[in-house]
Order: structure tokens, then sequence, then C-alpha cells
């Protein structure tokens, strides 16, 4: 089977998210090595919608707050849940972390110890992270 037009095709997607500078260039950008990034980009709307949805406990915090306790949570994610790899990843005391932790399980409760959640959480935290602030959208 010829794949020569989907991967141009991809090729172009990619070159966009470098051109907008969401994807670091170089020499040589190979589209499946950033397939996470081209997937999130790919309906912004949609992410938008998920975001909204899965971040909504999260709603009466302020923005500076919001983005806070996200940068918080998908350290925590990203980590394994260990307080001090994220902290190390956000460059803060571990004692925050986990100051941070206990709020956010008051606002999410039972949603941070399911496993479909946390995957949820982390897609359109990381999505966040690539495309800003989705939320608002």
């Amino acid at each position: 089977m010829d794949r020569a037009p989907e991967s141009l095709g991809r090729a172009r997607d990619l070159a966009e998210l470098v051109v907008s500078g969401l994807v670091p260039g170089g020499d040589v950008v190979r589209w499946d090595d950033h397939l996470p990034e081209l997937l999130l980009s790919r309906d912004r709307g949609l992410v938008g919608a998920m975001a909204r949805s899965r971040l909504a406990p999260m709603s009466p915090l302020r923005a500076h707050q919001r983005a806070r306790m996200a940068d918080t949570l998908l350290a925590w994610l990203e980590s394994g849940f260990n307080a001090n790899e994220a902290a190390e990843r956000l460059r803060i005391h571990p004692q925050t972390v986990r100051y941070r932790m206990r709020q956010l399980e008051g606002l999410f409760g039972e949603r941070l110890r399911d496993p479909t959640e946390r995957f949820e959480l982390e897609l359109v935290l990381r999505a966040r992270r690539l495309l800003g602030p989705l939320e608002e959208d």
C-alpha cells in the first residue's frame, strides 16, 4: 500500500506545529517522533471540550491557581504519583506538591484513584501544556 500521501500530510501538519513553535525545529524533524503532539493538535475544539469537562473541578479557581494546579497534577501523574519527583520537575519543594495534591484530591475526589479518569486527565493536561489553556475555548 502506498502511504506517501498519508506521510506527506502528517509531515505538513508537523511543519505547521514547528512553524507555530509548538514543536521545536531542527535539522530533521520526523513526524513519527511527534505522534502525541500531532494527535492532540488535530482537533482543538474536541480537545477543548474534553478539557472543560475533565478539568471542571478546577473551574472555581482563579486562572493563575488553575494553571499552577494543572502543572502540579500533570507532574504528579507523569512522575507516577511521586511527590519528590514531581517537585523536581516543577522546581518546587515536595511539601508544596503534597499540599497542592491534597487540594486537588478535595476538588477531584475519587476521580484521582480511577485509572481511566487519570488517563483522561493526563491527556488533557498534556494537550494544555502543548496548546495552552483549553478550558476557555
